[in-house]
C-alpha cells in the first residue's frame, strides 16, 4: 500500500514580524511631557499671532473692592466696536502715557473724571479732547501742561469721586474736572448686576447729611460665581488673549440662547395707550420726578468731591458735555438735570462750563453722522471741538479758578 508523505513545509523566506515594543519602552510620564511641551508651544504660538493682529484685547476692566471695577495696568487694548483703537494703559491704570506721581517743577496738571466719553477708546489718544487740551492750554499759557485720564467705562460720579481719594489725589493735580454728561444722573442709584462693568458703589446721604458709602452691590459680586471666577481667572483675563477671545465666544453663545428663548416666548400684550399725553411726555414727567427724589444724593456727592479736592489743593470745576441717543441720531436733552447742576455748581462755589448748550446751538439736535460715532461717543471732530473749547475757558479763567482751589466750603 502506498502511503502519501505529507507536503513539505513551506519554507517562509519573508522576514520576521518586529516585536509589538521593539528596543526599549518609552515611559509614560515622558510621553506626558512631551504632549504639554507640544500643547504649550501651541498655546504661545497662538497667543503671538494674536498680540501681532490685535485680537483677544478688548477685555480691560478688572474687579476692584471699592471702586467695583477699574482699568487694568500695564493692558493692551483693542476696540473694533467703532472704528478702531489700540491703546496700551500705564502702571496706575489710566488711558496715559507713563507718567510720575511727583508732579515736575512748572507744569500745570489737569486731572478729568467721568465715563466712556473721558476714557476715549475711539479715537487716537493724541486725538482726543485730553490731549487737545494739553496742547492748546500749554500753546496759550506757555507753560506744560498735564492732563492726567481718570476715565472709566461706566463709571458714576460717585465712583469719580472714590478714584480720586483712591488714586488721583496721589498726583497733586492742580485743577480736577468732574465731566457730567447730559443724563449722567441716571447712575444715581444701587443696581444689582452680574455684568463687571455695572457693579456700582454707591453715596446715601446720611441722617446727618454726611455722605454714606454703600458697597452692597460690590461685595454681592464678589460673593457670586460670576466675582469668584472672576477674581479667580485674573492672570488670564489681564495676560492671556487665548482666554479672551474664549470668553467672547462663550458670551456670544449666551446672547444667542438667549435670544432663541426670547423668539420662542409668547409676544407681551401692549399696555393701553396714555390718555393724559404723548410717550415723549410720560417719559420726561418720570425723568424730573426721578430728578426731584434723588437728586440730592448727587448735590451731596458733587460737594463732597468738591470739598475733598480743596481740602488737597486742588481747584474742582464741572464740565457739561452733550450725549446722543445713538438708536434715535438725536441728542438727548434734560433741562431739569442742567437747572439742578447749575443750581449745585453754584451752592458749592464750583465753576462749570456748559459745552452742551453752545454745542446744540451751532450743529443742532439731529446727528448727521460728523460729530458722533455709530455707537453714540464723541468722533475726532467733537474731541477737537471741545478740547479747543475747554482750553479757551481755561486760559481765560486760570487766575480765578487756582486762586480758588484752597477754599473749602
Amino acid at each position: 500500500m502506498l502511503v502519501k508523505s505529507p507536503p513539505a513545509a513551506v519554507k517562509n523566506t519573508s522576514a520576521p514580524a518586529p516585536a509589538a515594543y521593539p528596543g526599549k519602552v518609552r515611559p509614560w510620564p515622558l510621553s506626558w511631557l512631551q504632549a504639554a511641551a507640544y500643547l504649550a508651544f501651541c498655546i504661545l504660538a497662538l497667543e503671538a499671532v494674536f498680540a501681532l493682529a490685535h485680537v483677544g484685547e478688548a477685555e480691560y476692566l478688572m474687579p476692584d473692592r471699592v471702586t467695583g471695577f477699574t482699568l487694568m495696568p500695564n493692558k493692551v487694548i483693542t476696540q473694533r466696536v467703532e472704528g478702531f483703537g489700540s491703546f496700551r494703559t500705564n502702571s496706575f491704570g489710566m488711558q496715559n502715557d507713563e507718567i510720575t506721581v511727583a508732579k515736575p517743577p512748572g507744569v500745570l496738571r489737569i486731572a478729568v473724571f467721568g465715563d466712556s466719553y473721558v476714557e476715549s477708546l475711539h479715537v487716537a489718544r493724541d486725538k482726543n479732547f485730553l490731549q487737545t487740551l494739553a496742547r492748546e492750554l500749554g500753546q496759550r499759557l506757555h507753560k506744560q501742561v498735564q492732563v492726567l485720564n481718570f476715565g472709566v467705562s461706566n463709571f458714576s460720579v460717585a465712583q469719580d469721586y472714590l478714584r480720586y481719594r483712591t488714586l488721583a489725589k496721589r498726583f497733586q493735580p492742580d485743577l480736577a474736572i468732574q465731566v457730567f454728561r447730559v443724563e449722567e444722573s441716571d447712575k444715581l442709584l444701587p443696581q444689582a448686576s452680574s455684568y463687571l462693568s455695572l457693579v456700582r458703589p454707591v453715596f446715601f446721604v446720611g441722617p446727618h447729611g454726611e455722605l454714606v458709602y454703600d458697597d452692597t452691590n460690590v461685595r454681592s459680586f464678589y460673593n457670586s460665581s460670576s466675582g469668584k471666577n472672576m477674581v479667580k481667572n485674573q492672570w488670564l483675563r489681564c495676560n492671556s488673549r487665548l482666554w479672551n477671545v474664549a470668553g467672547v465666544l462663550s458670551q456670544n453663545i449666551q446672547t444667542l440662547k438667549k435670544s432663541l428663548t426670547l423668539k420662542k416666548a409668547p409676544a407681551a400684550t401692549s399696555p393701553a395707550p396714555s390718555t393724559t399725553g404723548g410717550a415723549g411726555q410720560q417719559t420726561a414727567s418720570n425723568k424730573d420726578r426721578y430728578l426731584s427724589c434723588y437728586w440730592y444724593m448727587m448735590d451731596k456727592q458733587l460737594e463732597s468731591f468738591r470739598q475733598e479736592c480743596a481740602a488737597n489743593g486742588t481747584a474742582f470745576m464741572i464740565l457739561r458735555t452733550p450725549m446722543i441717543k445713538a438708536e434715535l441720531d438725536q441728542l438727548r436733552t434734560n433741562p431739569t438735570e442742567t437747572n439742578l447742576l447749575n443750581a449745585t455748581a453754584s451752592r458749592i462755589g464750583a465753576p462749570i462750563l456748559n459745552l452742551d448748550t453752545p454745542f446744540k446751538l451751532e450743529f443742532g439736535l439731529k446727528n448727521d453722522g460728523s460729530h458722533f460715532l455709530s455707537g453714540g461717543h464723541f468722533n475726532r471732530a467733537t474731541h477737537k471741538w471741545i478740547g479747543e473749547h475747554l482750553a479757551d475757558y481755561l486760559a481765560r479763567n486760570q487766575d480765578s479758578l487756582l486762586q480758588n482751589r484752597a477754599v473749602s466750603q
